[in-house]
């Protein structure tokens, strides 16, 4: 345990003190919290030290002595406390401790115990697109962070739960429409939650023809241009029925 206070008696050519130590048990990164433990002891440099009353504090709790304690050092309270940590996962706590006794040893001693910082940092998260298309779109997240839980949302509605794979896609989309799309991810470590960049996009314009062959029902159809050297796909603003003159 590391000692943070004392108060000190000598009595002839001996030595006597109050001693207040503490140690950190544990720190709860998802609540924001550390517990720690603080001991009191009294350190005797003699053969023995006696007094007909003796009693100690240590924090918030008071305690009696016994009447005689020997050479060496002797626990007499030990507390474990719970401390809230900050928004930005910094604590500290000031712990008091005194004793009154009828010989040689009365006196006050305390100090404060700074508690290692709590992570309270949000996961960094990073969206691009990878791919659009006329009613699905993928994109690619990065992170500095592990992560156990994802989210996402489009054009600013509702966070939805979604799947940790990546890339994400999304389906269901309509065609030669404007979109926003955003994720955000729950920091593994401290369950605390990071938005990515809002991502805008426009679906590829789809199907803008209906062919019947030889009778059969109209169906959608996707215009192509086709060359000698290239096959490709038109959109509809690429597009352009040309009405012929019957003369």
């Amino acid at each position: 345990m590391n000692e943070f206070a004392r108060v000190g008696f000598n009595y002839g050519s001996f030595y006597y003190a109050y001693i207040l130590k503490w140690q950190l048990l544990n720190q709860d990164k998802i609540n924001n919290r550390s517990t720690i433990r603080v001991q009191a002891s009294i350190y005797v440099d003699a053969n023995n030290i006696s007094w007909s009353r003796g009693s100690a504090s240590l924090y918030n709790t008071s305690f009696g002595l016994a009447n005689t304690y020997y050479r060496g050092e002797t626990v007499v309270n030990t507390q474990d406390i719970t401390v809230n940590h900050d928004s930005n996962g910094n604590a500290s706590i000031y712990i008091g401790g005194s004793i009154n006794t009828t010989f040689v040893m009365s006196g006050n001693c305390g100090g404060t115990i700074n508690l290692p910082q709590i992570d309270r940092n949000a996961p960094s998260i990073s969206l691009s697109i990878k791919n659009i298309e006329e009613e699905t779109a993928t994109f690619n997240y990065s992170t500095n962070s592990t992560l156990d839980s994802l989210q996402g949302r489009l054009n600013g509605g509702n966070w939805q739960n979604i799947s940790m794979s990546n890339p994400i896609t999304l389906s269901g989309l309509a065609d030669d429409t404007n979109y926003t799309y955003q994720i955000r991810g729950k920091k593994t470590s401290n369950q605390m939650w990071g938005s990515s960049n809002t991502i805008s996009f426009k679906t590829i314009a789809g199907t803008f023809a209906m062919v019947s062959i030889n009778g059969a029902d109209f169906k959608d159809a996707e215009v192509y241009i086709v060359t000698e050297s290239v096959v490709e796909k038109i959109s509809k603003d690429q597009y352009e029925i040309i009405e012929g003159d019957d003369n």
